[in-house]
């Protein structure tokens, strides 16, 4: 998984490539986690080039959601479209998130 992380104030644009698998998220939590401890709070994270996602990928989302609600900000998913939004609707995960 290729990502780009582009930050302006409280907000962070992620914008993931190709596939999000437990061999990437451990990385993917551990950046977003310090984003949050640097203050950042609003979070879009933008699936357009995303082709695929596992349960690891979907576990993290779901902990960043989680940590930014805490601290009064939000998590926003772009433009997830075929198999990885069929991910989130079969998990019933389409109540969660806010999708654009």
């Amino acid at each position: 998984m290729l990502k780009d992380l582009t930050t302006q104030d409280e907000h962070v644009l992620v914008t993931l490539y190709d596939e999000l698998t437990v061999t990437d998220a451990a990385d993917l939590r551990e950046q977003l986690y310090q984003k949050i401890e640097e203050g950042h709070s609003w979070f879009i994270i933008d699936m357009e080039r995303l082709s695929f996602i596992d349960s690891a990928g979907i576990g993290i989302l779901v902990a960043i959601h989680k940590r930014t609600k805490e601290r009064g900000g939000h998590l926003k998913i772009r433009h997830a479209k075929g198999p990885v939004y069929e991910v989130f609707e079969m998990t019933r995960l389409t109540t969660v998130f806010d999708f654009e």
